[in-house]
C-alpha cells in the first residue's frame, strides 16, 4: 500500500521479504506516478464542482448572541464563585472567633 501527495510518499506498507531493494524503489516510483494521476483528477473534479459558501447572516447573528450568552454565563459563575470564597471566609473567621471565645470562656471556668 502506498499513499503521499504529489511533492511525495508518506507512507509505505508491505511484506516484501522476497523483493530487492531496486524492485521496490522501482513499485514506488511506480505508484507514486499512478497516484498523481487521480490526484490531478480529484482537483479538477473538486474545482468544477466547487460552490462558494453561503452568506447566512441569521446564523451569524444566532453565534454572535450564543457567544455573548456563553461569556454572561461564565462571568455570572466567577461572580458565583467569587461571593461563595467570600462567604467562606467570612464563615472560617466566625468560626475561629468562635472557638476562640469558647476556649477563653472555658479556661476562665
Amino acid at each position: 500500500m502506498l499513499a503521499g501527495t504529489k511533492e511525495g510518499v508518506l507512507m509505505i506498507e508491505s511484506e516484501a521479504h522476497e523483493l530487492s531493494e531496486k524492485q521496490m524503489l522501482d513499485a514506488v516510483v511506480l505508484g507514486q506516478d499512478s497516484y498523481k494521476a487521480v490526484i490531478d483528477a480529484i482537483i479538477a473534479l473538486a474545482k468544477k464542482a466547487a460552490k462558494d459558501p453561503w452568506e447566512l447572516k441569521e446564523k451569524e447573528d444566532e453565534i454572535k448572541r450564543l457567544d455573548q450568552e456563553q461569556v454572561n454565563l461564565k462571568n455570572e459563575i466567577d461572580q458565583n464563585k467569587d461571593e461563595y470564597e467570600k462567604l467562606i471566609d467570612t464563615t472560617t473567621s466566625e468560626i475561629e472567633n468562635f472557638l476562640k471565645k469558647a476556649s477563653s470562656d472555658n479556661s476562665v471556668q
